[in-house]
């Protein structure tokens, strides 16, 4: 191996996971990363020592208005810098001022934010069915009790009074009179509710037609209460998280505040074995190539082209980087597939939306009480 002034000199910055410079100066810094293994095994094999130079606070580099360059770039341009010490964006103006290496690695840019937890939901009851599937259910509740109710009035009108059965519970109605409308009306709500409710019929209805629409009502409302039992029990098991975006389109009408991170989320998700964010799913900034970047001419880049091409093409360019962040794999994942073992357990504001409708329910009972109350004490009621 040749002697230590003959070493190569790297360009070093802080590129996480690849490289972390974690102390000492500019000369003698303090690193790890991914890098540094793909570093190791290409020069051990061209039989060259290297030495890194650089500090945390060295930036990849930018071209000036006059034409000269800063960071890290800037050394390797004036050959202060062999090459540099990780892959860095390939670009059209630094393509034009350096010569660039196979590419290392594809990738792309994307958002993070705080992962979120489940919370309580006032509305969990309302959601195993869409609001537009309430609405028709509701809508065809008040179908039912009306066609009962009109099914029995229109038996009034065709069947004789000697004929009519008015047994089994139901109030005797004789004739075609608003109180007898009244009636059936309160007979159809009290059937139709008590089958959607899983509850027993107060009274069997005495004519054939409204039992056949019963029957059917009754099979509807199995139906309907099976399905619903069953949505709710595995919302309850396996609680679905809402993100608040997955696309820059969703991103942008959030209104978030919007930063850049100085670091890498998945090396820190590494570190800590935590994930605290999720990813978006969909990146921005379509896949970039990360290269090596070499003064113009250099005779090196010929020599470490065949072997970035021969990691990359065995695998062990990838292999290396999913070592380095084995403890961040979590973060990758789509947060619908992650699974918590934590037990999250009901609290007090998951039964708010049950006690609003019981509550509204004990209103609505009180105030038909007061109106009963007025209309019993008129003077022209009997």
């Amino acid at each position: 191996m040749a002697a230590q002034q003959e070493c190569l000199t790297i360009g070093g910055l802080m590129y996480m996971p690849h490289m972390i410079i974690i102390g000492g100066d500019f000369y003698n810094p303090i690193i790890k990363g991914t890098m540094l293994e793909v570093l190791d095994i290409i020069f051990s094999h061209l039989g060259y020592c290297y030495r890194i130079i650089g500090a945390a606070n060295l930036s990849a580099g930018s071209r000036l208005p006059n034409n000269t360059w800063t960071g890290v770039l800037g050394h390797v341009l004036r050959q202060e810098m062999n090459m540099t010490g990780t892959g860095l964006a390939l670009t059209h103006d630094r393509a034009e001022a350096l010569d660039f290496s196979e590419y290392l690695y594809l990738e792309e840019s994307s958002a993070a934010y705080k992962r979120p937890v489940l919370q309580p939901d006032v509305a969990g009851f309302l959601r195993p069915f869409t609001g537009y599937m309430w609405c028709s259910i509701w809508l065809t509740v008040v179908g039912v009790i009306l066609s009962l109710a009109l099914f029995r009035l229109g038996m009034l009108k065709i069947l004789p009074r000697s004929n009519r059965q008015e047994n089994d519970g139901f109030a005797e109605v004789r004739d075609v009179t608003p109180g007898a409308l009244r009636t059936l009306l309160s007979d159809g709500f009290l059937v139709t509710l008590s089958a959607l409710l899983s509850q027993g019929l107060p009274r069997i209805p005495p004519e054939d037609s409204t039992r056949v629409l019963t029957a059917l009502w009754l099979v509807a409302s199995l139906i309907l209460g099976t399905v619903y039992r069953s949505n709710l029990k595995a919302m309850l098991i396996l609680p679905r998280i809402t993100i608040p975006f997955d696309n820059l389109e969703e991103l942008a009408d959030s209104g978030l505040p919007v930063w850049t991170a100085t670091n890498s989320l998945i090396h820190v998700a590494s570190e800590t074995g935590r994930c605290a964010n999720y990813i978006m799913s969909e990146g921005f900034l379509k896949p970039y190539m990360l290269t090596f970047f070499f003064p113009k001419g250099s005779p090196l880049k010929g020599k470490v082209d065949p072997l970035i091409m021969r990691l990359r093409e065995f695998g062990l360019l990838d292999y290396i980087y999913k070592k380095g962040v084995a403890n961040a794999t979590e973060c990758l994942k789509p947060i619908s597939s992650t699974q918590s073992n934590e037990l999250r357990t009901l609290a007090l504001g998951d039964f708010y939306g049950v006690f609003s409708v019981y509550a509204g329910g004990v209103l609505l009972a009180l105030i038909i009480f007061l109106v009963e109350l007025m209309l019993g004490n008129h003077p022209n009621r009997r």
